[in-house]
This record gives C-alpha cells, sequence and structure tokens, in this order.
C-alpha cells in the first residue's frame, strides 16, 4: 500500500506544489468550500449581490489554499519518511 501511495504521490508532485495548490486546494476544495458557504448563506436569507459573491470567493481561495498547502506538506513529509 505505501509503494502505491508512493508512486502516486510522485507522479503527483511533479505537477509543483502551486498547480497541487490550485487544482486541490482551489478548484476542489475552495469550490465545495464556495458553494456550501454560498448556500449557507442564502438559506440565511442573504440577498444576491456582488460583495456576497466575491467575500465567498475569497474565502474559498484563502480557505482553499490553506487546504492545498497543508495537504502537500502532509504528503510531502510522508513520501519522504517512507522512501
Amino acid at each position: 500500500m505505501i509503494d502505491k501511495r508512493n508512486e502516486q504521490w510522485a507522479k503527483t508532485r511533479k505537477m509543483g506544489m502551486f498547480s497541487y495548490i490550485v487544482r486541490y486546494g482551489w478548484l476542489m476544495f475552495g469550490g465545495v468550500f464556495f458553494v456550501v458557504s454560498l448556500v449557507s448563506q442564502l438559506l440565511q436569507g442573504a440577498d444576491w449581490s456582488v460583495s456576497l459573491i466575491a467575500g465567498r470567493i475569497l474565502l474559498g481561495i484563502a480557505a482553499g489554499t490553506i487546504y492545498g498547502w497543508v495537504s502537500w506538506k502532509m504528503n510531502e513529509n510522508r513520501f519522504q519518511r517512507d522512501s
């Protein structure tokens, strides 16, 4: 299992940290965060506005950046330890 995981990470890490953060942090985690937080705000009675959407986009990018960076570091540390 460790060998398979390390093989996959070896391929993934070739894209570089920034591309990883964009793909897995911003687009995947941040995208889900954006949708969930926007729907939550709208269900609480908030009106559609540019500032609401822009704020949710910025929060999604910030949360995605943190998630992507932490995820990269954890995967990289595990890869280095198991190699």
